[in-house]
């Protein structure tokens, strides 16, 4: 006995995936990547440690590389705002090139001298991916749907 099997439509098929793709740029991927993200960076932003701002307002979305059919986005701190790391981890600072580190009380004015401070962990963005992480995907979801759609 012998089973015979036809498929209809592969032309039609073939032509979708090619619009489809047309519609995938990496342009269009770094837009929807950059819309995406900026939920996760508006709640760090909410989350990240506030004395001046600083760090607050350091926090962007990048687009930083950008392919034919892809596309990297990434969140994080600007490159002026060296204390946003131990801000998230936490950590020991010690003087680099003096015996002690040195600053003035804000309260009293006061010098106060140390070897090392220990600052704790602040965590902040990955608060906020984690927080995020579903609108994000729902996010890049509803832009990719829309894309696809528009190829077919």
């Amino acid at each position: 006995m012998a089973v015979r099997s036809e498929m209809l439509g592969l032309e039609e098929l073939a032509r979708n995936v090619g619009n489809i793709r047309a519609e995938l740029t990496g342009d269009r991927l770094a837009r929807a990547g950059e819309a995406s993200m900026n939920i996760m960076a508006n709640a760090a932003r909410q989350k990240a440690p506030y004395r001046t701002g600083t760090l607050r307002r350091s926090i962007h979305v990048e687009v930083t590389e950008v392919g034919a059919h892809s596309a990297m986005v990434e969140v994080g701190t600007g490159e002026d705002v060296p204390y946003a790391a131990i801000q998230e981890f936490g950590g020991v600072i010690v003087p680099k090139i003096a015996k002690m580190l040195a600053w003035r009380d804000r309260g009293t004015g006061e010098m106060i001298f140390a070897k090392s401070v220990t600052i704790p962990a602040r965590p902040y963005m990955r608060p906020a991916w984690d927080e995020t992480i579903d609108k994000v995907k729902d996010s890049i979801i509803k832009i990719l749907k829309n894309l696809i759609e528009k190829g077919r």
